[in-house]
């Protein structure tokens, strides 16, 4: 058997509001907002249950009509609001695209919402009239290019993050080497120091045997010529040694 009418007009909506919630849902996060699963079941239940509120407890067809024309307009205002604020933020083609989308749907929905309850159109959703065709023609581009925008939104934000985690490692990378060099320069300048200061420390006891060596020379000058002659050597060795440390000092 057929499934019945109102049946079909219920399951129908039931997934179309909850499509339209998840869109929100999923750009509140995009935005850093909660994500509000709860509240965007409970608005979907609530939805569903003023529909039938008006088919069963009113059994006013235009009642339940606005009513569902009014929901989806809500949900694609919010989600086409959501959209500008993800734009504004990130600088989003797709999401600028969403935005647009949404609010040409929003605008055809709540017109024939408003024509619905003050019954200047039909309450058969397809009828053959330029209300059924403007909101049939506002849903297939909702559709198809709501679709396309929404999943070139989430492709940016893959992009964006793939192109963060670059820099994030090129910057550490950079930081790393940048480290090293300064080690490596802190470690050259503690061996210049080090060596400055031996330099300093030698050349200090080699001063002071060269000069014992001259004291030396000019007392043994006339008594002992051969000692003479090894304390003359010895003080050229001194001499030089005192120079190497000097020019060592002077490089550093």
């Amino acid at each position: 058997p057929d499934m019945p009418g109102w049946v079909a007009f219920g399951v129908m909506n039931a997934f179309f509001y909850g499509g339209n919630l998840m869109h929100v849902v999923g750009l509140r996060m995009e935005l850093g907002q909660r994500s509000a699963w709860r509240m965007a079941l409970l608005t979907g239940v609530v939805m569903l249950g003023v529909q039938e509120l008006f088919r069963l407890g009113l059994g006013s067809a235009v009642l339940r009509l606005s009513w569902v024309l009014l929901a989806m307009g809500s949900l694609f205002a919010l989600t086409a609001w959501l959209a500008w604020q993800v734009h504004k933020r990130e600088g989003s083609t797709s999401a600028r695209w969403l935005m647009r989308v949404y609010a040409l749907g929003a605008a055809a929905t709540l017109l024939r919402a408003v024509r619905v309850f003050f019954e200047l159109t039909t309450t058969d959703p397809l009828a053959p009239n330029w209300d059924s065709v403007l909101t049939t023609m506002s849903l297939f581009v909702m559709s198809v290019f709501g679709s396309v925008a929404i999943l070139g939104l989430y492709l940016e934000r893959s992009t964006r993050q793939h192109v963060a985690d670059e820099v994030a490692i090129r910057s550490q990378q950079s930081s790393q080497l940048l480290a090293q060099q300064i080690a490596d320069v802190d470690r050259q300048r503690s061996m210049g120091e080090l060596a400055g200061a031996m330099a300093h420390e030698l050349a200090q006891p080699l001063t002071a045997v060269s000069t014992e060596c001259g004291l030396l020379q000019r007392d043994l000058a006339q008594a002992h010529p051969s000692t003479l002659a090894q304390l003359q050597s010895i003080a050229g060795h001194v001499n030089r040694a005192v120079k190497i440390l000097q020019g060592i000092r002077n490089f550093i």
